[in-house]
């Protein structure tokens, strides 16, 4: 969420519902406001889809933990690509750690590579451009997070075509602004968010996450599916999502880098693109919940 988000911290709630059949279930409410969600007081308050699909989630969890079973057993788990962590565009010295970073991912074998887009697009193509020269194995995916419009990103994409054109695996988040643009100039366009969804491109394809969204029994091959940035708890409420669609794109369900080791519970392990299966019942995380002190919502 970088290129909406420019905060050090964010503010979501793990929850742990008791239903009326005895079942315990856990799951993970992280909105994003910035993106136009509701606030996480304003799901606590009003409810509403956020509010709802985190109980469901937390019902799964449950009816899982109630089998003594997990979603990940015997299931091929969906690859992720690479998330450039967020930078400063205007720091040197942060972006001298782009380098860095996307030689460790060729090191551990990813071979897509996500960066975030639309906060400074001249600094950022440069930026760009210069990685796509030096790693020449990846494939990028640019996400801008609603910051351009569908022609604004026209424009962009019809100058910086020749060099990018061949190493773009999609674009994700440009906003609609009603005007028609050749569809067959254009790349690849994926969608994020069920609002975002009224751009109107060849091939219609969805960016699905399982934390706030219905995922249909039957997939677009282009689909794909991402978390939503939240608790490593979301991460893996995700990951058992994914595996459950039988997804078969790359995905993006990796991004605990973001978060300081002595916060995230590292239930969750990453070897390259390939995430291993939590331990534990239903999402997993089962000795790290159990240490967490609990607060009844009135």
């Amino acid at each position: 969420m970088s290129s909406s988000w420019h905060g050090k911290s964010h503010e979501g709630a793990l929850l742990k519902v008791e239903f009326m059949d005895g079942k315990v279930g856990h799951s993970d409410l992280h909105p994003w406001p910035e993106l136009g969600d509701p606030t996480l007081k304003e799901c606590f308050r009003k409810g509403g889809v956020f509010w709802n699909r985190t109980l469901w989630l937390a019902h799964q969890d449950a009816d899982w933990r109630a089998r003594g079973g997990t979603p990940f057993c015997k299931r091929q788990l969906p690859l992720s690509h690479f998330l450039l962590p967020n930078f400063d565009m205007n720091s040197s010295d942060s972006k001298r750690n782009v380098p860095r970073w996307l030689a460790q991912a060729v090191e551990k074998g990813y071979q897509k590579v996500k960066m975030k887009m639309g906060r400074n697009l001249p600094e950022e193509t440069r930026l760009l451009k210069k990685s796509i020269m030096d790693f020449s194995s990846l494939m990028w995916r640019l996400d801008f997070n609603g910051k351009i419009s569908l022609t604004e990103f026209s424009s962009w994409f019809e100058i910086n075509s020749s060099w990018l054109a061949s190493r773009l695996d999609f674009v994700e988040d440009v906003r609609c602004d009603g005007k028609k643009i050749k569809s067959h100039f254009l790349p690849k366009i994926l969608m994020d968010r069920l609002k975002h969804w009224s751009l109107n491109t060849k091939e219609n394809l969805k960016v699905y996450k399982p934390e706030i969204e219905v995922i249909p029994k039957v997939l677009n091959s282009g689909d794909i599916l991402t978390n939503n940035l939240g608790h490593p708890l979301g991460h893996s409420q995700a990951l058992a999502l994914a595996t459950l669609a039988g997804c078969e794109q790359v995905c993006g369900l990796q991004g605990l880098e973001f978060y300081d080791e002595d916060i995230w519970p590292g239930f969750l392990k990453y070897f390259g693109p390939v995430t291993l299966a939590p331990r534990g019942l239903g999402f997993g995380g089962d000795e790290y919940l159990r240490t967490l002190v609990w607060k009844r919502l009135n």
